[in-house]
């Protein structure tokens, strides 16, 4: 098959925008994650200034912050996993 052919073929087109769309909803959650790490160490960083107890609310932040994060990327990685091995199991898909 050629490929001019192959990319008007509506199967691998719709398969092309599902990785496309996949990758996106990656793309959204890790970055979702690094925005909260990063609200966690600056409210760390705001309540030390309230209460002047400088250094033990940054790194309490810092440590919940990398935490929510090492756990959402753990799930992430579960996901995809999960999803590759669903996929090798359905085999190739016969027309």
């Amino acid at each position: 098959m050629d490929p001019i052919s192959s990319q008007n073929d509506p199967q691998s087109r719709q398969k092309s925008a599902s990785q496309i769309a996949a990758s996106y909803q990656i793309a959204n959650e890790l970055l979702t994650h690094a925005i909260v790490m990063g609200l966690l160490i600056w409210g760390g960083y705001w309540a030390d200034g309230k209460l002047g107890c400088s250094p033990l609310l940054i790194i309490c932040g810092a440590c919940l912050g990398f935490v929510a994060a090492a756990q959402a990327i753990r799930q992430i990685v579960v996901r995809i996993e999960r999803d590759a091995r669903a996929r090798k199991t359905k085999g190739p898909t016969s027309r």
